[in-house]
């Protein structure tokens, strides 16, 4: 006991260059940390809270870390949960990646401060929560706790076998690992937040992490893990975030993988015993072969589960959504003026006649009508009216074709759920927001060099954090820029502090 007060006493008084907390899992020992801004943390970096889910316990939900006993170092970056390599590399991955990270600002302070829970997107199967890459300084300035974490991804977080015996699932591969992740991530801040110096607890994230705060919102298993939720381009009604056929895809993994078989329990041990990178390289080879501009594809996402202990959807999102509000607590939800600019790089691949010679998948995969039907076929017509004037496509323009691209993927699935939420009666305040602004922060812009006017997927990134590609360019903002950082802050941290 007089060790834990000793080491308490440390975290609060002065500005030490460590800062041991003992938390209910262990002490651990983060570092002090003054960025180029003269922004001053400490920062307590691949926090583990899950047992490493290889082996026997890869696809299954996330067993607890067991409690240390000597001082875990989190003074340095934690692994990445695999994935296909890009700007993050191989070398940066590990399946044990369950680990969170806590940025506390370093400031003498005796009441306690909001927090802010951070998803990462990456439309479930890429990117990540490592401080390293986004990195929270902004936030940090008004005097809130950053909490960001890795989950798993693709098939290691999301694929499903329903390995069920009678009514009961079983854990091998139910689905939805990643989703628990996040739950038993958000059980171990409530548990320990205030050990950081920190209260009330607000959950948010952008694409797909704003469809796992929204899944979160959906399921009675997060019930008084936080008090208000943030959700940026992105829900669980969007179909680029909800898999209908998961077993299928898990059947065409196996057999990229050279593991076809109909036993069950036989493609279950393949699948555990593989090694890590030859399943992303398998589910890769997926997305790729199903790729689409019109539609876009990942094959392992969150999905139905059969109902047991440890099931965290059970229903179909909009079966949820209109029948009750599982989770009702206040939210800040919206969209960028145009989302599908994040096309761009794969739409300039194309000539204009390719783009419109595919335009009869421009119906999302969720409306399950038949290509060659009736139904199908009018439905095309009718949105090439709406879009291009007709199905000669005569008004084609770049602007309209990437409207329709923000609205099938995104507007028109934030609209629907939140027309419903809304219309309850005893639903919390919604506050909702569009984006509409070209300045030197427009992220995905910045990274895809975008030369179309509207704000594209994801340029909301980089008036919320430090990056790599925008560091850069901080000094030399123009007024514009300037002013749309201040604001967009201002709402998104007083939603934090107040609701």
């Amino acid at each position: 006991m007089i060790v834990k007060i000793l080491i308490s006493f440390i975290c609060i008084t002065g500005l030490a260059k460590s800062s041991i907390i003992v938390t209910n899992s262990g002490p651990v020992l983060g570092k002090l940390v003054k960025d180029d801004n003269g922004v001053t943390y400490y920062a307590y970096q691949g926090i583990p809270y899950a047992e490493s889910p290889e082996g026997e316990l890869r696809f299954k939900p996330p067993v607890p870390k067991k409690k240390w006993l000597s001082v875990l170092n989190a003074t340095e970056k934690g692994p990445i949960c695999p994935q296909a390599e890009g700007h993050i590399t191989r070398e940066e991955m590990s399946e044990d990646c369950l680990k969170l990270n806590i940025v506390v600002p370093a400031k003498n302070e005796t009441k306690l401060r909001p927090v802010f829970f951070y998803i990462h997107g990456g439309s479930f199967k890429s990117n990540t929560g490592n401080i390293d890459k986004y990195q929270p300084q902004w936030i940090l300035e008004e005097d809130i706790i950053y909490v960001s974490i890795n989950y798993r991804l693709g098939a290691l977080g999301f694929l499903q076998l329903n390995m069920n015996e009678g009514s009961e699932q079983k854990e091998d591969a139910a689905g939805n690992a990643g989703i628990k992740d996040v739950i038993l991530a958000l059980k171990w801040i409530k548990n320990n937040i205030k050990k950081f110096g920190g209260s009330s607890i607000t959950i948010g994230g952008q694409s797909s992490g704003a469809a796992m705060v929204h899944y979160l919102l959906l399921t009675e298993k997060s019930s008084g893990l936080f008090e208000r939720a943030i959700l940026k381009s992105g829900s669980a009604t969007n179909f680029r975030f909800f898999s209908a056929y998961p077993k299928q895809h898990t059947f065409a993994l196996a057999k990229e993988l050279g593991f076809a078989t109909d036993n069950i329990k036989v493609l279950m041990q393949n699948l555990i015993n593989a090694d890590v990178f030859d399943i992303i390289k398998a589910q890769e080879n997926l997305y790729k072969n199903n790729r689409s501009i019109m539609r876009p594809f990942a094959p392992f996402l969150p999905c139905i589960e059969k109902k047991s202990s440890h099931a965290v959807l059970t229903k179909h999102p909009k079966n949820i959504i209109q029948s009750s509000i599982p989770q009702n607590v206040p939210i800040l939800t919206g969209i960028n003026s145009q989302e599908g600019l994040y096309m761009w790089p794969s739409v300039m691949e194309k000539t204009v006649q390719e783009l419109k010679d595919n335009f009869t998948l421009c119906i999302p995969y969720d409306i399950e009508y038949p290509i060659s039907s009736s139904n199908y076929r009018r439905l095309v017509t009718s949105i090439s009216h709406l879009y291009f004037g007709g199905p000669d496509l005569n008004k084609w323009t770049l602007n309209n074709f990437f409207d329709l691209l923000s609205d099938t993927q995104y507007a028109s699935s934030v609209d629907l759920w939140l027309r419903i939420h809304t219309s309850k009666t005893l639903s919390q305040p919604v506050f909702y927001y569009n984006l509409d602004f070209n300045g030197g922060l427009n992220f995905a812009k910045i990274i895809y060099n975008i030369t179309h006017p509207g704000t594209a997927h994801a340029d909301d990134l980089g008036y919320m954090f430090i990056t790599d590609v925008t560091r850069s360019k901080i000094k030399d903002l123009d007024i514009k820029t300037r002013n749309t950082l201040k604001n967009t802050l201002t709402y998104l941290t007083n939603f934090i502090k107040f609701g």
